[in-house]
């Protein structure tokens, strides 16, 4: 199972310690890339053990504390786990050893919850998620004290086997992890193929980084069937409420861009954006802001451009909704029995002025993990 995170491919070699790993953050960037969040997953890592936590070292020597996820709280590291920590990351070469020891203390884990949503948040961004209602994920900014909603409905829409014959068979929704890097609330729902019996379970964690406005939206598909083959043909999601609270309607607009790197803009309701079958490697991102003298603002960075077949923006006259989506093609995704794919997309509500999207699109498409030499 290989992920592709903030343009991060995983991948590292383990030095001669088996609780000690190295990984090369390479930022092809002229320019350090300050506090970015880097989300190392154990499985593609090799990390696996009775540990709950990692200190991380620099290549000067400086160390820090890393933070330790245990995703699927089942007390115990294991490939679905993953660790998280913020790094200034200069141009070039950035190697870090991770080591991995037990702490003793338990981590936060999901707890009993009487409120009708969850909700994750840092001093400037947050999302809510509904129990009941998968299609209730809200993205908020803080604005004047306030939170200020800038996306309200979800969307999530498989095509998995050439049909649409799934149905919803379960939906749990928990905050898994709580710490000094990230809070991450977990979207857990299982679909069953009507003709077939087949289930399939999808997997969103959404995670809120300390100090970034910056919010990761990563998707896992896991075939659970016995003995079924499953393929994941695409995937539609993102958000169908977007600026709610902003006009919509009015003088909202929209920048991103297309092939070759070409940056458009307009009124979303005069137009619309799309970029289809982005380029290898090319940076991608839509940006949409509300009214003429914006206030607020939200963007979709999706990470990698192999996976996307396309990125829209578009204001649907007919029910006053402004939509910011994109269609997924996962990569090797005929899936056996107990194996995934996966995909992440960056979302970001922000204050509507300045390049905080387009900037941090390009720091993204900039930076990858890759194997120690």
């Amino acid at each position: 199972m290989k992920f592709l995170l903030a343009v991060l491919c995983f991948s590292a070699a383990a030095l001669p310690r088996g609780n000690e790993f190295r990984i090369d953050v390479v930022n092809r960037g002229s320019e350090k890339a300050a506090g970015f969040p880097v989300v190392v997953l154990l499985g593609p890592l090799g990390a696996a053990g009775d540990f709950d936590a990692v200190r991380i070292t620099t290549s000067s020597g400086e160390t820090f504390d890393g933070q330790f996820d245990d995703l699927n709280n089942n007390g115990k590291a294991d490939k679905e786990d993953s660790v998280a920590f913020l790094a200034d990351l200069q141009p070039g070469d950035n190697v870090f050893t991770l080591v991995f020891y037990k702490n003793g203390v338990p981590a936060p884990g999901p707890g009993a919850d009487k409120a009708q949503e969850i909700s994750v948040a840092n001093e400037t961004v947050k999302v809510s998620v509904h129990k009941q209602k998968p299609l209730l994920r809200r993205f908020f900014r803080r604005k004047d004290g306030q939170w200020q909603c800038a996306a309200a409905a979800f969307v999530l829409e498989p095509r998995m086997d050439n049909s649409w014959k799934w149905k919803n068979t379960a939906f749990r929704v928990s905050a898994v992890s709580e710490g000094k890097v990230r809070r991450v609330i977990r979207c857990e729902q299982i679909k069953t193929g009507t003709d077939n019996g087949k289930t399939v379970r999808i997997i969103n964690d959404l995670s809120v980084f300390r100090g970034r406005n910056e919010i990761l939206s990563s998707f896992v598909f896991v075939n659970d069937s016995p003995s079924q083959l499953v393929q994941i043909n695409t995937v539609n999601t993102g958000m169908y409420q977007v600026l709610p609270e902003g006009n919509a309607a009015g003088a909202a607009r929209f920048a991103g861009t297309l092939k070759g790197g070409k940056t458009v803009a307009g009124s979303i309701t005069s137009g619309s954006f799309l970029l289809r079958r982005p380029d290898p490697g090319q940076e991608m991102w839509v940006n949409v802001t509300a009214g003429a003298d914006p206030s607020c603002g939200f963007g979709v960075v999706p990470v990698d451009p192999a996976k996307v077949d396309n990125l829209l923006a578009r204001y649907d006259a007919k029910n006053g909704n402004l939509r910011v989506s994109a269609l997924f093609k996962p990569e090797n995704a005929v899936l056996w029995p107990g194996k995934s794919a996966g995909f992440e997309m960056w979302m970001i509500p922000h204050d509507g002025r300045g390049d905080a999207v387009k900037t941090f699109a390009g720091n993204a498409g900039k930076i990858k993990v890759e194997y120690a030499k």
